[in-house]
């Protein structure tokens, strides 16, 4: 006899699979469940518009580099307080690479609009 709903997809842990009778995570599921998210960013980033990627691109792009130069120069001054200094030089670099990605975004859109309108009118694109 079948309870419940049959239609229903039975749940699924999201690190992969589970065994039932010891509740244990096999640990290659584990590094697939880690890869599959790895592999749905490129899809999630071409779903969003361009001003909002380039947002996106510049302010991780900027920010990584931002923590690192951070937490060299913090390792240099004072150890112990060396991630303090990451997150104190990266946040802000990662607001202004946001704000440098999103003019870009803007110039970009700008210029493919520019194109696609001369393009229209039937004047030849510079």
């Amino acid at each position: 006899m079948v309870r419940g709903n049959v239609n229903r997809p039975r749940w699924r842990c999201p690190f992969g699979q589970v065994d039932r009778r010891t509740q244990a995570t096999y640990p290659w599921s584990v590094a697939y469940a880690i890869v599959g998210y790895v592999n749905a960013v490129p899809a999630w980033m071409r779903s969003l518009p361009m001003p909002a990627r380039w947002v996106v691109i510049g302010a991780s792009i900027a920010g990584v580099a931002g923590g690192i130069v951070g937490l060299i120069v913090g390792l240099f001054v004072h150890a112990p307080t060396a991630p303090f200094a990451a997150v104190e030089v990266g946040f802000p670099a990662m607001l202004t690479g946001g704000i440098v990605g999103l003019v870009a975004g803007l110039i970009m859109t700008t210029i493919r609009r520019v194109r696609r309108d001369t393009a229209r009118q039937g004047a030849t694109p510079r």
